[in-house]
């Protein structure tokens, strides 16, 4: 997808990668994927941004956090928090994943 760097702020720029990384890392480490795809779109003022993976899968409510020395999804879950955005999380143990990340876009004069 191809999204105009200078809609965002450095910092949001590198939120959004630093999410992303950690989806992608999250799915080869703990979900065993052999194949990860990520793809975004444009929907009217906001960005959305899927990671797919055909791993092992997990359930979303109940899934180890940081009480247990997990804090991946938290932090991606607060990073996307702070910029106004949400995460969803969709899995189907034995068959994959996917996570979206819905960020807004700043409005004119946002960064100004």
């Amino acid at each position: 997808f191809d999204v105009r760097r200078s809609l965002f702020l450095d910092s949001t720029a590198h939120a959004i990668l630093c999410a992303i990384r950690e989806l992608v890392a999250n799915a080869i480490r703990h979900g065993h994927a052999r194949t990860v795809s990520v793809d975004g779109t444009l929907r009217g003022n906001w960005l959305s941004v899927s990671v797919t993976d055909n791993g092992c899968g997990f359930d979303v409510d109940g899934h180890p956090g940081p009480a247990q020395g997990h804090f991946g999804l938290d932090g991606i879950r607060d990073r996307v928090k702070r910029l106004g955005g949400k995460l969803t999380l969709v899995s189907h143990p034995p068959t994959g994943t996917v996570a979206t990340l819905e960020i807004p876009l700043p409005q004119k004069g946002d960064h100004e």
